[in-house]
């Protein structure tokens, strides 16, 4: 062979080589261009999710925290409506109605001195006296107790 023949072998070798790089260059560009889109694509999703999951999250904190409050105020309620019926007394069985005539602090009185006997029941200082309000009775017939 001779050399021109040689250096124009060689020469289209390397023009075929040439072109494969930057065929695979341009390929190279294009799926770096991709991963680069996706990647900003998914930073984007990703701060997106991070922050409705902070918003979610502080949401379900703040729930907490006023179920808590609320079960802590509950508790005090209790314990404070507990503290209050301390010096109570509580009648069973006296039939409804049986205070019309009078208010039922005079009822408790006559009931405390003609049933129970106690002279002094004049002298007792009685704040309030009621039916317990029941929400649902389960048989109407019942009376329902008086606290004093």
């Amino acid at each position: 062979m001779d050399c021109t023949c040689l250096f124009e072998a060689l020469a289209l070798k390397f023009d075929e080589m040439n072109s494969n790089l930057e065929k695979r260059h341009g390929e190279l560009c294009a799926t770096l261009q991709g991963l680069e889109e996706k990647t900003t694509s998914l930073t984007t999703e990703l701060k997106n999710l991070i922050e409705t999951d902070l918003v979610d999250m502080k949401k379900k904190v703040e729930s907490k925290a006023d179920e808590a409050r609320v079960l802590k105020l509950e508790s005090t309620l209790i314990d404070l409506q507990n503290r209050s019926r301390h010096n109570n007394i509580v009648f069973w069985n006296v039939p409804e109605g049986s205070e019309k005539d009078v208010s039922m602090i005079e009822f408790v009185k006559n009931l405390l001195q003609e049933h129970m006997g106690l002279d002094e029941a004049g002298e007792i200082k009685i704040m309030r006296a009621h039916h317990t309000p029941t929400t649902i009775r389960k048989d109407a017939s019942k009376p329902r107790p008086i606290h004093v």
